[in-house]
């Protein structure tokens, strides 16, 4: 009976970030962002699922938070970009690549928000998704 209140609990937290709340986020299809109602490990789980299934979520309007990295492939030497999510504990980590429309991303380790279209592209006969984000702002910390 435990279980299945907790998946309840779950399924509820996850419904209410994918039906979004109106006002600023109106257009936001899954908004991974902390919030009162979204804790950050809430939050890893939802992106966990995207990268499992990311199918199911592509042409999908997503807003996340997390630290940008910049690693590059030493075999082609392309750098890829990905916003990294924490859970609450921050021992679990999901990564979710981005592309940014201008091209202008700030330095690795900064923390950003970023939204955009959960899109696909093919590479090497392979289909890999990403965010096609058209807005990446720095979080500032007090």
């Amino acid at each position: 009976m435990k279980k299945t209140g907790v998946f309840l609990l779950f399924l509820l937290l996850a419904l209410s970030a994918l039906s979004g709340c109106g006002g600023a986020n109106a257009a936001v299809d899954l908004d991974l962002v902390p919030s009162a109602t979204l804790s950050p490990t809430v939050i890893y789980s939802l992106a966990t699922n995207i990268a499992k299934e990311p199918a199911d979520y592509a042409g999908k309007t997503i807003r996340a938070e997390g630290e940008i990295v910049h690693p590059t492939d030493s075999t082609t030497g392309k750098t890829y970009h990905y916003i990294i999510i924490t859970d609450n504990t921050g021992c679990c980590q999901q990564d979710l690549e981005l592309i940014l429309e201008n091209g202008d991303y700030p330095e690795e380790g900064e923390i950003v928000q970023i939204s955009g279209v959960y899109t696909s592209y093919e590479e090497n006969g392979k289909t890999f998704y990403y965010i096609k984000a058209d807005a990446l702002t720095v979080v500032e910390f007090e």
